[in-house]
């Protein structure tokens, strides 16, 4: 009866360990959240889908015009890209703005030029959305 008592404590002891091991575990993942953003990578593959529908993602040839820059909770990069249109080759400059507040991330995008007269209507422009 000794024995069942003394492996009961050791088994409880031993769940209050792993608990408190498991518990950790979240933290790790709001950590790889945290991970610097690709901006070229995130203008081809989320803002230009939205900004022209029409152009197709590996015909965008994207570059970074200004590091990114952070003022309080904002981070924000200058891109422009370059994509084939109906006529011409046709180029786009944003500044792609990232908030974060703790594992959420959000991104909104300002274009200052584009010389597309094609538009798609993008929820991007007016206001934030998680990604």
């Amino acid at each position: 009866m000794k024995a069942n008592i003394k492996v009961a404590a050791w088994l409880r002891f031993a769940l209050i360990g792993f608990g408190a091991a498991v518990s950790i575990l979240p933290l790790s993942s709001a950590v790889a959240d945290t991970a610097p953003v690709d901006y070229v990578e995130l203008f081809k593959t989320k803002i230009m889908p939205c900004l022209h529908p029409t152009v197709k993602a590996d015909s965008v040839s994207v570059e970074l015009r200004k590091e990114p820059a952070t003022s309080g909770d904002v981070t924000t990069a200058r891109v422009e890209a370059f994509y084939a249109g109906l006529i011409k080759k046709n180029s786009i400059q944003a500044d792609i703005m990232v908030r974060q507040s703790g594992s959420i991330r959000q991104l909104q995008v300002k274009v200052l030029s584009d010389t597309s007269m094609l538009h798609g209507s993008c929820d991007l422009t007016t206001s934030w959305k998680d990604f």
